[in-house]
């Protein structure tokens, strides 16, 4: 006769660890959802070449010298639309793209090897850190950085506004301006230091508009 399999019923202890592991695991699933719907609050921004404008000026015998500008900037903003001071700004500049409207300082500035080094780094990039500062009133903040010219890499602050009828978070608006200053030396830019100021002075309007919805890194 075949023998017979005989289940034990749980005890009580028994029945207690297993409602425990029940609750675990829907408690675990709850998260996951929970995660995932986070998850959809991430927003990329991509950065319109077209629409965005980067300035900088310097100094000549202690002139301020008119504007030159860079020019098809390409990039990202990404933020969680739900937590402004996590959002993170990725900004690349053909250096090519420089003009200053006087051929000769163009030039020089390009292709004489003292200045820019187009040819070895032909990308400037601002990669942000963190955000500071930040006035959800004024629409205004700090975006911490770094930023990489001619292969070397320095710490930035950039001052950043939003325009104020956008509500929400700052940056979900997909738009900027910012200000902010290095010191060209600080990038390998020494020649004529005394005669051309070291301090160059920038300022930024970048647009950007909605790519899609991503994770949670």
């Amino acid at each position: 006769m075949a023998a017979r399999l005989r289940y034990a019923l749980p005890s009580g202890a028994d029945r207690a660890v297993m409602m425990a592991w029940r609750q675990l695991c829907l408690s675990a699933l709850f998260m996951m959802m929970s995660n995932t719907a986070l998850a959809e609050r991430w927003v990329a921004y991509t950065i319109d070449p077209k629409a965005t404008r980067i300035r900088f000026h310097w100094t000549y015998m202690g002139m301020l010298s008119p504007a030159g500008q860079f020019s098809n900037a390409v990039g990202t903003i990404v933020c969680d639309l739900d937590k402004p001071d996590s959002a993170r700004v990725d900004v690349r500049i053909p250096v090519r793209t420089l003009k200053t409207f006087m051929p000769l300082i163009d030039s020089t500035l390009l292709g004489s090897g003292d200045y820019f080094q187009p040819e070895q780094y032909p990308i400037m990039r601002f990669r942000s850190t963190e955000i500071m500062h930040l006035d959800k009133e004024k629409r205004e903040f700090s975006l911490v950085g770094e930023l990489t010219v001619n292969g070397i890499s320095r710490p930035v602050i950039l001052s950043a506004k939003v325009p104020t009828a956008n509500q929400g978070n700052p940056l979900s608006s997909g738009a900027l301006s910012a200000t902010t200053s290095f010191r060209r030396s600080d990038f390998g830019m020494n020649k004529m230091l005394g005669i051309v100021g070291d301090e160059m002075r920038v300022i930024l309007q970048v647009r950007a508009q909605e790519a899609q919805t991503v994770a949670r890194q």
